[in-house]
Protein backbone atom coordinates (compact mmCIF):
# COMPACT_ATOMS: atom_id res chain seq x y z
CA UNK A 1 0.00 0.00 0.00
CA UNK A 2 2.87 1.96 0.06
CA UNK A 3 2.50 3.60 -3.44
CA UNK A 4 -1.38 4.10 -2.81
CA UNK A 5 -0.35 6.20 0.06
CA UNK A 6 2.27 8.16 -2.15
CA UNK A 7 -0.35 8.57 -4.46
CA UNK A 8 -3.14 10.11 -1.44
CA UNK A 9 -0.46 12.57 -0.51
CA UNK A 10 0.15 13.60 -4.23
CA UNK A 11 -3.28 13.51 -5.80
CA UNK A 12 -5.44 12.87 -2.87
CA UNK A 13 -6.74 9.10 -4.93
CA UNK A 14 -8.87 7.47 -3.11
CA UNK A 15 -8.35 4.06 -4.17
CA UNK A 16 -10.78 1.97 -5.45
CA UNK A 17 -11.38 -1.47 -6.15
CA UNK A 18 -9.87 -3.34 -9.53
CA UNK A 19 -9.65 -6.77 -9.11
CA UNK A 20 -6.86 -8.74 -9.92
CA UNK A 21 -5.48 -5.77 -12.00
CA UNK A 22 -2.50 -2.98 -10.89
CA UNK A 23 -3.40 0.91 -11.04
CA UNK A 24 -0.14 1.61 -12.38
CA UNK A 25 0.80 -1.61 -14.41
CA UNK A 26 -1.11 -2.48 -17.15
CA UNK A 27 -1.35 -5.09 -18.68
CA UNK A 28 -1.40 -6.86 -15.15
CA UNK A 29 -4.39 -9.12 -14.65
CA UNK A 30 -6.01 -12.49 -14.46
CA UNK A 31 -8.28 -12.69 -18.09
CA UNK A 32 -11.36 -16.28 -18.39
CA UNK A 33 -9.83 -18.43 -21.09
CA UNK A 34 -12.58 -20.25 -23.81
CA UNK A 35 -12.97 -23.48 -20.55
CA UNK A 36 -13.93 -21.03 -18.59
CA UNK A 37 -10.94 -21.12 -16.31
CA UNK A 38 -8.71 -18.28 -15.39
CA UNK A 39 -4.84 -17.12 -15.75
CA UNK A 40 -3.24 -14.41 -14.95
CA UNK A 41 -0.44 -12.29 -17.12
CA UNK A 42 2.28 -9.91 -16.07
CA UNK A 43 3.57 -7.93 -19.29
CA UNK A 44 3.78 -4.36 -17.85
CA UNK A 45 7.18 -4.53 -19.09
CA UNK A 46 7.87 -3.59 -22.44
CA UNK A 47 9.56 -6.78 -23.19
CA UNK A 48 6.46 -8.72 -22.17
CA UNK A 49 3.94 -6.63 -23.45
CA UNK A 50 5.46 -6.93 -26.80
CA UNK A 51 6.21 -10.92 -26.51
CA UNK A 52 2.61 -11.26 -25.40
CA UNK A 53 1.22 -9.25 -28.42
CA UNK A 54 3.30 -11.66 -30.36
CA UNK A 55 1.79 -14.54 -28.33
CA UNK A 56 -1.98 -13.87 -28.86
CA UNK A 57 -1.03 -13.29 -32.63
CA UNK A 58 -2.36 -9.18 -32.05
CA UNK A 59 1.41 -7.15 -33.04
CA UNK A 60 -0.25 -4.31 -34.51
CA UNK A 61 -1.77 -3.78 -30.80
CA UNK A 62 1.72 -3.49 -29.83
CA UNK A 63 2.69 -1.07 -32.51
CA UNK A 64 -0.67 0.95 -31.81
CA UNK A 65 0.56 4.47 -30.18
CA UNK A 66 -2.68 4.11 -28.08
CA UNK A 67 -0.56 0.92 -26.06
CA UNK A 68 2.96 1.27 -27.61
CA UNK A 69 4.06 2.43 -24.37
CA UNK A 70 3.83 1.92 -20.49
CA UNK A 71 2.08 5.45 -20.06
CA UNK A 72 0.04 4.88 -22.87
CA UNK A 73 -1.39 1.27 -22.06
CA UNK A 74 -2.08 2.90 -18.51
CA UNK A 75 -4.28 6.18 -20.19
CA UNK A 76 -5.82 3.39 -22.45
CA UNK A 77 -6.34 0.38 -20.05
CA UNK A 78 -9.83 0.16 -20.49
CA UNK A 79 -9.57 -0.60 -24.18
CA UNK A 80 -5.93 -3.04 -24.26
CA UNK A 81 -8.71 -4.99 -21.18
CA UNK A 82 -11.47 -5.24 -23.68
CA UNK A 83 -8.80 -6.34 -26.52
CA UNK A 84 -6.72 -8.75 -24.64
CA UNK A 85 -10.68 -10.31 -23.18
CA UNK A 86 -11.25 -10.55 -26.63
CA UNK A 87 -8.09 -12.88 -27.13
CA UNK A 88 -7.92 -15.14 -24.21
CA UNK A 89 -11.10 -16.13 -24.95
CA UNK A 90 -10.67 -18.11 -27.64
CA UNK A 91 -8.18 -20.94 -26.33
CA UNK A 92 -8.43 -22.65 -23.18
CA UNK A 93 -6.29 -21.99 -20.06
CA UNK A 94 -3.68 -24.48 -20.36
CA UNK A 95 -3.33 -23.84 -24.01
CA UNK A 96 -2.40 -20.42 -23.34
CA UNK A 97 -0.24 -21.17 -20.12
CA UNK A 98 2.16 -23.53 -22.74
CA UNK A 99 2.04 -20.56 -25.02
CA UNK A 100 2.61 -17.93 -22.71
CA UNK A 101 5.50 -19.48 -21.15
CA UNK A 102 7.36 -20.44 -24.16
CA UNK A 103 6.79 -16.70 -25.43
CA UNK A 104 8.46 -15.81 -22.25
CA UNK A 105 5.63 -14.11 -20.82
CA UNK A 106 4.96 -14.07 -17.00
CA UNK A 107 1.61 -16.13 -16.16
CA UNK A 108 0.42 -18.70 -13.92
CA UNK A 109 -3.15 -20.41 -13.55
CA UNK A 110 -5.11 -19.41 -10.92
CA UNK A 111 -6.43 -22.50 -9.23
CA UNK A 112 -8.89 -24.18 -7.93
CA UNK A 113 -8.65 -25.73 -4.83
CA UNK A 114 -8.57 -29.28 -5.75
CA UNK A 115 -5.98 -27.79 -8.33
CA UNK A 116 -4.12 -26.01 -5.76
CA UNK A 117 -3.88 -28.84 -3.59
CA UNK A 118 -2.62 -30.96 -6.01
CA UNK A 119 0.11 -29.07 -7.31
CA UNK A 120 3.70 -30.03 -7.57
CA UNK A 121 5.16 -27.42 -5.79
CA UNK A 122 2.46 -27.45 -2.81
CA UNK A 123 3.26 -31.63 -3.09
CA UNK A 124 6.90 -31.10 -2.79
CA UNK A 125 6.75 -28.51 0.44
CA UNK A 126 4.39 -30.96 2.30
CA UNK A 127 1.46 -28.49 2.30
CA UNK A 128 -0.80 -31.73 2.14
CA UNK A 129 -0.13 -34.37 4.25
CA UNK A 130 -1.64 -37.75 5.34
CA UNK A 131 -2.98 -38.50 9.38
CA UNK A 132 -3.82 -41.74 11.13
CA UNK A 133 -7.45 -39.96 12.59
CA UNK A 134 -9.77 -42.95 14.12
CA UNK A 135 -7.77 -45.89 12.21
CA UNK A 136 -8.54 -43.97 8.94
CA UNK A 137 -5.77 -42.27 6.91
CA UNK A 138 -6.74 -38.76 6.25
CA UNK A 139 -5.24 -35.86 4.44
CA UNK A 140 -4.47 -32.46 6.33
CA UNK A 141 -2.91 -29.01 5.45
CA UNK A 142 0.55 -29.26 6.82
CA UNK A 143 2.70 -27.20 8.33
CA UNK A 144 3.03 -23.72 6.45
CA UNK A 145 6.01 -22.62 8.87
CA UNK A 146 9.02 -23.92 7.16
CA UNK A 147 12.72 -23.26 8.52
CA UNK A 148 15.93 -25.35 7.03
CA UNK A 149 16.56 -26.56 10.88
CA UNK A 150 13.23 -27.30 11.92
CA UNK A 151 12.46 -31.07 11.14
CA UNK A 152 8.75 -31.64 10.00
CA UNK A 153 6.46 -33.21 12.41
CA UNK A 154 4.42 -36.01 11.94
CA UNK A 155 0.38 -35.38 11.82
CA UNK A 156 -2.59 -36.77 13.85
CA UNK A 157 -5.96 -35.93 13.73
CA UNK A 158 -7.92 -33.80 15.78
CA UNK A 159 -8.37 -35.15 18.90
CA UNK A 160 -12.10 -37.01 20.04
CA UNK A 161 -13.80 -35.33 22.60
CA UNK A 162 -12.33 -36.06 25.67
CA UNK A 163 -9.43 -38.31 24.15
CA UNK A 164 -6.41 -36.63 26.13
CA UNK A 165 -8.84 -35.32 29.42
CA UNK A 166 -7.23 -38.23 32.02
CA UNK A 167 -3.29 -37.61 30.61
CA UNK A 168 -3.79 -33.40 30.70
CA UNK A 169 -4.93 -33.36 34.28
CA UNK A 170 -2.61 -36.63 35.42
CA UNK A 171 0.52 -35.32 33.87
CA UNK A 172 0.12 -31.83 33.46
CA UNK A 173 -2.26 -30.74 36.15
CA UNK A 174 -1.00 -33.81 38.74
CA UNK A 175 -4.36 -34.60 39.55
CA UNK A 176 -4.47 -37.91 41.28
CA UNK A 177 -6.64 -40.99 40.17
CA UNK A 178 -8.88 -40.33 42.47
CA UNK A 179 -9.02 -36.65 42.02
CA UNK A 180 -10.07 -37.79 38.66
CA UNK A 181 -12.94 -40.41 39.60
CA UNK A 182 -14.29 -37.86 41.64
CA UNK A 183 -14.74 -35.58 38.30
CA UNK A 184 -15.93 -38.78 36.56
CA UNK A 185 -18.34 -39.33 39.80
CA UNK A 186 -19.44 -35.73 39.47
CA UNK A 187 -20.13 -35.91 35.59
CA UNK A 188 -17.40 -33.02 35.44
CA UNK A 189 -15.23 -35.27 32.45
Amino acid sequence: MTYRAQYYFLEKEIPEPIGSGHVSAVPIRAFVAKDGKYLVIDSAQQKFFQNLCQVLEIEHVGKDPRYSTRSARLKNAAALMKILEDEFIKKDRDEWLRLLIQGDVPAGPVNNLAEALSDPSILARNMVVWADHLGEKIQMVGNPIKMPEMKEGSFTGAPTLGQHTEDILSGYLHYSPEDIDRLRTDKVI
